[in-house]
Protein backbone atom coordinates (compact mmCIF):
# COMPACT_ATOMS: atom_id res chain seq x y z
CA UNK A 1 0.00 0.00 0.00
CA UNK A 2 2.89 2.36 0.68
CA UNK A 3 4.03 1.95 -2.93
CA UNK A 4 0.59 2.84 -4.29
CA UNK A 5 0.35 5.88 -1.99
CA UNK A 6 3.36 7.47 -3.70
CA UNK A 7 2.69 6.61 -7.36
CA UNK A 8 0.25 5.03 -9.75
CA UNK A 9 0.36 1.26 -10.17
CA UNK A 10 1.97 -0.06 -13.38
CA UNK A 11 -1.42 -1.17 -14.73
CA UNK A 12 -3.13 2.22 -14.24
CA UNK A 13 -3.35 2.83 -18.00
CA UNK A 14 -5.61 -0.23 -18.31
CA UNK A 15 -8.14 0.88 -15.70
CA UNK A 16 -9.83 3.48 -17.94
CA UNK A 17 -10.29 0.92 -20.67
CA UNK A 18 -11.45 -1.80 -18.32
CA UNK A 19 -14.12 0.30 -16.62
CA UNK A 20 -15.21 2.08 -19.78
CA UNK A 21 -18.61 0.35 -19.89
CA UNK A 22 -19.20 0.28 -16.14
CA UNK A 23 -20.40 3.84 -15.57
CA UNK A 24 -24.17 4.31 -15.99
CA UNK A 25 -25.19 7.07 -18.35
CA UNK A 26 -29.01 7.28 -18.42
CA UNK A 27 -28.98 9.20 -21.70
CA UNK A 28 -27.41 6.29 -23.56
CA UNK A 29 -29.40 3.49 -21.96
CA UNK A 30 -31.64 1.68 -24.43
CA UNK A 31 -33.15 -1.01 -22.29
CA UNK A 32 -32.17 -2.20 -18.89
CA UNK A 33 -34.83 -4.81 -18.28
CA UNK A 34 -34.04 -8.41 -19.05
CA UNK A 35 -36.28 -9.75 -21.79
CA UNK A 36 -37.52 -12.53 -19.53
CA UNK A 37 -38.82 -10.25 -16.80
CA UNK A 38 -41.44 -8.34 -18.83
CA UNK A 39 -44.93 -9.67 -19.24
CA UNK A 40 -45.68 -10.63 -22.80
CA UNK A 41 -48.81 -9.49 -24.55
CA UNK A 42 -51.21 -12.36 -24.94
CA UNK A 43 -51.44 -13.89 -28.35
CA UNK A 44 -54.78 -13.42 -30.13
CA UNK A 45 -54.92 -17.17 -30.66
CA UNK A 46 -54.88 -17.76 -26.90
CA UNK A 47 -58.51 -16.67 -26.69
CA UNK A 48 -59.65 -19.46 -28.95
CA UNK A 49 -60.17 -22.65 -27.05
CA UNK A 50 -58.78 -25.61 -28.84
CA UNK A 51 -59.22 -29.24 -27.84
CA UNK A 52 -55.56 -29.57 -26.76
CA UNK A 53 -55.62 -26.80 -24.14
CA UNK A 54 -55.98 -27.71 -20.47
CA UNK A 55 -59.08 -25.53 -20.13
CA UNK A 56 -60.95 -27.38 -22.87
CA UNK A 57 -64.17 -29.03 -21.76
CA UNK A 58 -62.97 -32.52 -22.61
CA UNK A 59 -59.85 -32.24 -20.41
CA UNK A 60 -57.87 -34.25 -22.91
CA UNK A 61 -54.38 -33.17 -23.89
CA UNK A 62 -54.28 -35.15 -27.11
CA UNK A 63 -53.84 -33.40 -30.38
CA UNK A 64 -56.79 -33.18 -32.60
CA UNK A 65 -56.30 -34.95 -35.87
CA UNK A 66 -59.63 -34.07 -37.37
CA UNK A 67 -58.65 -30.54 -38.22
CA UNK A 68 -62.16 -29.29 -37.40
CA UNK A 69 -61.20 -26.07 -35.64
CA UNK A 70 -57.80 -24.98 -36.77
CA UNK A 71 -56.50 -21.56 -35.89
CA UNK A 72 -54.75 -19.60 -38.58
CA UNK A 73 -53.32 -17.15 -36.09
CA UNK A 74 -49.58 -17.21 -35.67
CA UNK A 75 -47.82 -16.93 -32.38
CA UNK A 76 -45.70 -13.86 -31.82
CA UNK A 77 -42.15 -14.12 -33.04
CA UNK A 78 -39.42 -14.55 -30.49
CA UNK A 79 -38.10 -11.32 -29.24
CA UNK A 80 -34.41 -10.74 -29.76
CA UNK A 81 -32.08 -9.66 -27.00
CA UNK A 82 -32.29 -6.02 -26.11
CA UNK A 83 -29.43 -3.85 -27.35
CA UNK A 84 -28.35 -3.44 -23.75
CA UNK A 85 -27.90 -7.21 -23.39
CA UNK A 86 -25.85 -7.37 -26.59
CA UNK A 87 -23.62 -4.49 -25.50
CA UNK A 88 -23.41 -6.05 -22.02
CA UNK A 89 -22.09 -9.26 -23.59
CA UNK A 90 -19.49 -7.27 -25.53
CA UNK A 91 -18.68 -5.41 -22.36
CA UNK A 92 -18.12 -8.71 -20.53
CA UNK A 93 -15.74 -9.85 -23.28
CA UNK A 94 -13.89 -6.54 -23.21
CA UNK A 95 -13.75 -6.55 -19.42
CA UNK A 96 -12.48 -10.11 -19.42
CA UNK A 97 -9.77 -9.22 -21.93
CA UNK A 98 -8.60 -6.30 -19.83
CA UNK A 99 -8.77 -8.27 -16.59
CA UNK A 100 -6.51 -10.86 -18.23
CA UNK A 101 -4.20 -8.02 -19.31
CA UNK A 102 -4.04 -6.71 -15.76
CA UNK A 103 -3.38 -10.21 -14.41
CA UNK A 104 -0.55 -10.55 -16.93
CA UNK A 105 0.86 -7.22 -15.72
CA UNK A 106 0.69 -8.54 -12.15
CA UNK A 107 2.48 -11.73 -13.17
CA UNK A 108 5.23 -9.74 -14.91
CA UNK A 109 5.56 -7.51 -11.86
CA UNK A 110 5.68 -10.54 -9.61
CA UNK A 111 8.39 -12.14 -11.74
CA UNK A 112 10.48 -8.96 -11.71
CA UNK A 113 10.03 -8.69 -7.92
CA UNK A 114 11.15 -12.30 -7.54
CA UNK A 115 14.22 -11.62 -9.65
CA UNK A 116 15.04 -8.46 -7.69
CA UNK A 117 14.59 -10.32 -4.41
CA UNK A 118 16.88 -13.13 -5.56
CA UNK A 119 19.47 -10.55 -6.62
CA UNK A 120 19.29 -8.79 -3.24
CA UNK A 121 19.66 -12.10 -1.38
CA UNK A 122 22.64 -13.06 -3.53
CA UNK A 123 24.30 -9.68 -3.01
CA UNK A 124 23.72 -9.92 0.74
CA UNK A 125 25.26 -13.41 0.85
CA UNK A 126 28.25 -12.19 -1.16
CA UNK A 127 28.71 -9.16 1.10
CA UNK A 128 28.49 -11.35 4.21
CA UNK A 129 31.07 -13.80 2.86
CA UNK A 130 33.38 -10.91 1.91
CA UNK A 131 32.97 -9.47 5.40
CA UNK A 132 33.79 -12.83 7.02
CA UNK A 133 36.83 -13.20 4.76
CA UNK A 134 37.99 -9.69 5.72
CA UNK A 135 37.57 -10.48 9.45
CA UNK A 136 39.57 -13.69 9.00
CA UNK A 137 42.30 -11.72 7.25
CA UNK A 138 42.43 -9.21 10.14
CA UNK A 139 42.61 -12.01 12.73
CA UNK A 140 45.48 -13.65 10.81
CA UNK A 141 47.36 -10.33 10.74
CA UNK A 142 46.68 -9.87 14.49
CA UNK A 143 48.27 -13.28 15.14
CA UNK A 144 51.26 -12.18 13.07
CA UNK A 145 51.51 -9.07 15.29
CA UNK A 146 51.85 -11.20 18.42
CA UNK A 147 48.29 -11.81 19.65
CA UNK A 148 47.86 -15.41 20.84
CA UNK A 149 44.72 -17.36 19.86
CA UNK A 150 44.45 -18.59 23.46
CA UNK A 151 44.39 -15.10 24.96
CA UNK A 152 41.57 -12.76 25.96
CA UNK A 153 43.02 -10.24 23.50
CA UNK A 154 42.17 -12.56 20.59
CA UNK A 155 38.55 -12.67 21.75
CA UNK A 156 38.55 -8.87 22.04
CA UNK A 157 39.92 -8.68 18.49
CA UNK A 158 36.81 -10.50 17.21
CA UNK A 159 34.71 -7.72 18.82
CA UNK A 160 36.89 -4.95 17.36
CA UNK A 161 36.91 -6.43 13.85
CA UNK A 162 33.09 -6.50 13.63
CA UNK A 163 33.29 -2.83 12.64
CA UNK A 164 34.27 -2.25 9.00
CA UNK A 165 36.11 1.00 9.74
CA UNK A 166 38.20 -0.65 12.47
CA UNK A 167 39.17 -3.42 10.06
CA UNK A 168 40.14 -0.87 7.42
CA UNK A 169 42.28 1.17 9.83
CA UNK A 170 43.94 -1.96 11.24
CA UNK A 171 44.88 -3.24 7.80
CA UNK A 172 45.96 0.24 6.70
CA UNK A 173 48.72 0.29 9.33
CA UNK A 174 51.80 -1.08 7.56
CA UNK A 175 54.17 -1.77 10.47
CA UNK A 176 53.47 -4.72 12.84
CA UNK A 177 54.30 -2.76 16.02
CA UNK A 178 51.94 0.10 14.95
CA UNK A 179 49.19 -2.45 14.34
CA UNK A 180 49.79 -4.03 17.74
CA UNK A 181 49.62 -0.66 19.55
CA UNK A 182 46.49 0.36 17.62
CA UNK A 183 44.87 -2.97 18.45
CA UNK A 184 45.68 -2.59 22.18
CA UNK A 185 44.11 0.89 22.17
CA UNK A 186 40.99 -0.40 20.33
CA UNK A 187 40.64 -3.25 22.86
CA UNK A 188 40.98 -0.77 25.72
CA UNK A 189 38.12 1.35 24.22
CA UNK A 190 35.71 -1.61 24.34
Amino acid sequence: MKILANRDPPYAHLLDIMFKHVAIDPSTMVGTVDSGSEEEEPCPADHVLSPNTPSSPSGSRKRSSSGGTKSTATSPSKRGKSPWMVSHRKSKTTTRYFMESIMEEFRKGEESCDQALKQVVTEKKNKKSEELENIKQCLDVAIDCGISQNSDDYYACTKVFKDEIDRYVFLHCTQPDARYRWLRNAIADL
